[in-house]
């Protein structure tokens, strides 16, 4: 049986190091029927310049908790293809196992995956697949291979999640997946601090996948369609789950799909003024865009939030929670993120 070709899109904004670790541990995977596409946010060509030294086989000292998934390094130089945003989408690249696109502007997680994304619809004529990764991640030598494995057992799975593992502490799990309550504006992260030995099955216990592993057929993308680019920051993984449900897709997790995650390099962690902002920003577009009539309990709920910012002396939250009520679609300009 021929194997599907696989896009692996990863999404850089100034964490070039992380990169290049995931890059030489996805290098190493079973199996050479995939692709990887780098789509770089960044507003400096300072990561793009120091990717490609590391593909012409300039940077070899690499700093990493998991020696036995980068190393040894990947013979170089790596063909690879720079390109702009503009170019990918009208040109082809298939003889190249690295692509990097230079996005036009960063506007989120969802943009720079659809960067991607675009790319993928555009050169694949056949059936394939698609997995987001994020770029702090370094992934097991067969986690390719279980991922395609479950993907193929069946044609309903749309999004696939894989089993996040801590990579500081590779003892305990991270996430296998999230769950939302919109009564109550709660979000729960199912396994975390579990053991990285306890047993899941493959039934789905959770809403939607953590996405910093979601694997697809390149079909559900074009059924679906694209992420919604509109939350910039988290809750467009479950926004996607809802609407491939539409489409008669299931979610699916895989539990033997291993990924170790360092986790709030975006953000600058749970407790930046960077994350509680698109928290409460994507918390409203999402209740207003799937559960419009939840909308004023939603804002009940934001007391707590206001109770721990007020406990944490964070006194800049407050008015940014009103402003973000008044309006969910401004975007973040802060310049303290602490």
């Amino acid at each position: 049986m021929q194997i599907p070709k696989t896009y692996i899109i990863l999404l850089n904004y100034k964490s070039w190091k992380d990169t290049i670790e995931c890059l030489e541990s996805v290098l190493k995977l079973q199996g050479d029927s995939f692709q990887i596409i780098l789509v770089d946010n960044s507003p400096t060509n300072e990561s793009i310049d120091n990717i490609i030294s590391w593909a012409n086989g300039k940077i070899e000292n690499i700093k990493t908790d998991f020696p036995e998934l980068v190393y040894p390094l990947e013979k170089k130089p790596i063909e690879y293809v720079l390109a702009s945003e503009k170019n990918a989408e009208e040109a082809v690249f298939e003889d190249k196992k690295l692509i990097i696109i230079k996005s036009n502007e960063n506007n989120g997680f969802s943009a720079g995956n659809n960067v991607g994304l675009r790319y993928v619809l555009n050169v694949s004529n056949s059936s394939g697949k698609v997995w987001l990764l994020n770029n702090d991640t370094v992934v097991s030598k067969n986690t390719l291979s279980k991922l395609l494995e479950t993907s193929e057992s069946n044609s309903k799975y749309g999004i696939i999640g894989a089993k996040l593992i801590e990579y500081d502490n590779p003892k305990i799990i991270q996430s296998i997946g999230g769950k939302y309550n919109p009564w109550i504006g709660k979000i729960s992260i199912v396994g975390n601090g579990d053991s990285v030995n306890k047993k899941y099955s493959k039934e789905v216990t959770f809403d939607y996948p953590i996405g910093a592993s979601m694997f697809l057929d390149i079909d559900f993308v074009r059924k679906v369609g694209l992420m919604d680019e509109q939350y910039f920051l988290y809750f467009e993984e479950y926004d996607w789950v809802l609407r491939g449900k539409r489409n008669g897709y299931e979610m699916c997790f895989c539990p033997e799909a291993e990924v170790y995650h360092k986790g709030g390099g975006s953000s600058g962690g749970k407790t930046s003024k960077l994350s509680d902002f698109y928290g409460i920003r994507s918390k409203i577009l999402f209740t207003k865009k799937f559960f419009p009539l939840l909308t004023p309990i939603l804002y009940l709920s934001f007391l707590f939030f206001l109770f721990n910012r007020i406990k944490r002396k964070q006194y800049d939250r407050i008015f940014m929670l009103f402003k973000l009520i008044k309006n969910p679609n401004s975007y973040f300009n802060g310049t303290d993120n602490k």
